[in-house]
């Protein structure tokens, strides 16, 4: 992650960049005990790295299966025999609420990480997920238990940042027709991210903060593969563990500084506006969207390309991320996606004024390629990439957690109340308003948001000092 990457940079100075100028790999390279000349070699350590991968994309796919199961699954609910179908209030209930549980999540996982330890922390984000699911299976559709469920399954939200295979593997499963059948496949997943993250080891960081230097040994050596000399990684890990905790200050500290004001703000504004361009509310209701627009395509073809594109566009993203800079990206990204809701909601307003739009059908599945094409390529990963490089490290624990919460309560209110902007507004202008809030954006980026690619922190915080 951006924030990790930052604070290795911190503690070990230049070691990265000197193994990227070798034409290395950082995750996979050892620190030799002659580190005072620099001198890194690249391990070939399969254990860790195909372990840390799966916990990842299962990770990955369990945030996303819970933020996308009520696109097919309200469909699904609604043709299922002996159940009452829910209401379109009951439905943004269903929606929204999972937002509410990770502004919940987001400071009590960063609790628990804290008092109990990294492994803890991540194990109890499988069975929650798991619960989640079970309370769906055994209920029959029951809103009050969809209710409980949804909160309960918010809260591992709270842990996770990357969404897009979850995502498709929901919208793929939900192509079964069966509501069962798809919220067992989604049960899956979370499970087995359970199973297979309980044999690895505590973070060594953690171990050390909690003077448990033994097992802070074996694990890094777990980690690094039993062939690596870890000494000298250590004693850096070690220094860096002491100089963090002697560099904690209170809240009111932190809020006393006006560079790390103004970072919360960006960050916190950044995080606000990716909710406010309009995404949870095509997350949530991406089926319902293209069912209302009455798009040539079936609906289900229509999610799963949907799905099949934010994953491609986040490959994209993550290779040319370093390369164009996250300002620029955040920029583009705030155009197109004002430019597909303007666009989509133009087609609505004339869909719903009684005129005929058979000859620009294709119109409203262009917007939303486009405009999850723009939030994936900026507005979806780049305000926690921003995050975890304006803000100093004494300020992340508590800065993330605040602004996680933050973007999660909007994503809350966005998707409760967007079913009753329908009511009284109509869809075209609750999406015209999105566009606005998009192109809000934009200029918010303009004129607040700083370049940070391959910037230190102290050169990023002079620019928020001379523009505070």
């Amino acid at each position: 992650s951006q924030d990790v990457l930052s604070e290795v940079k911190e503690g070990f100075g230049n070691q990265i960049n000197l193994c990227r100028d070798r034409g290395l790999n950082p995750g996979r390279c050892c620190i030799l005990k002659e580190c005072n000349r620099k001198e890194w070699i690249q391990r070939d350590n399969m254990r860790f790295k195909e372990v840390d991968k799966l916990e990842s994309v299962l990770s990955a796919f369990t945030g996303g299966i819970l933020l996308v199961w009520t696109s097919p699954a309200i469909p699904l609910l609604h043709k299922m025999a002996g159940t009452t179908p829910l209401t379109t209030e009951q439905e943004s209930w269903v929606s929204s609420l999972l937002a509410l549980g990770a502004c919940v999540g987001a400071p009590l996982i960063g609790y628990v990480m804290e008092r109990f330890g990294r492994k803890r922390a991540i194990l109890t984000l499988g069975p929650t997920a798991v619960a989640s699911f079970v309370i769906i299976l055994a209920t029959r559709g029951s809103p009050w238990w969809l209710y409980a469920s949804r909160l309960l399954g918010g809260i591992p939200l709270g842990g996770v940042i990357m969404f897009c295979a979850g995502g498709l593997y929901t919208y793929a499963v939900g192509a079964c027709e069966n509501y069962y059948i798809m919220t067992g496949a989604c049960l899956l997943v979370p499970a087995v991210c359970f199973f297979v993250f309980l044999w690895m080891p505590e973070s060594p960081y953690y171990l050390i903060a909690t003077h448990q230097k033994t097992q802070a040994t074996s694990s890094l050596q777990w980690l690094r593969g039993k062939d690596c000399d870890i000494s000298e990684e250590f004693n850096n890990l070690e220094k860096f563990v002491e100089e963090t905790t002697l560099d904690r200050v209170s809240i009111r500290d932190l809020l006393s500084s006006a560079v790390t004001r103004k970072a919360i703000f960006i960050s916190s504004g950044l995080g606000a506006f990716q909710q406010l361009s309009g995404i949870s509310v095509v997350q949530f209701y991406t089926e319902a969207i293209f069912n209302a627009v009455g798009v040539a395509l079936s609906s289900r073809t229509c999610t799963i390309l949907f799905g099949v594109i934010m994953v491609v566009t986040a490959f994209v993203c993550a290779k040319i991320v370093d390369k164009v800079g996250r300002k620029i990206l955040l920029l583009i990204s705030g155009v197109f996606m004002s430019l597909a809701c303007f666009n989509l909601g133009l087609y609505l307003y004339f869909q719903e004024t009684g005129h005929d739009v058979g000859a620009a059908s294709w119109l409203p599945v262009i917007s939303i390629v486009v405009f999850v094409v723009a939030y994936v390529l900026g507005f979806g990963p780049l305000p926690w990439t921003v995050m975890a490089e304006i803000l100093p490290s004494n300020a992340k624990g508590f800065g993330g957690s605040m602004i996680s919460t933050f973007c999660w309560g909007s994503s809350f209110v966005i998707g409760k109340l967007f079913q009753n902007m329908i009511d009284l507004l109509g869809r075209y202008l609750a999406f015209w308003m999105f566009s606005f809030f998009a192109i809000l954006a934009t200029f918010f980026v303009y004129f607040y948001v700083p370049e940070t690619k391959n910037r230190p922190l102290k050169q990023i915080q002079d620019e928020l000092m001379i523009n505070n």
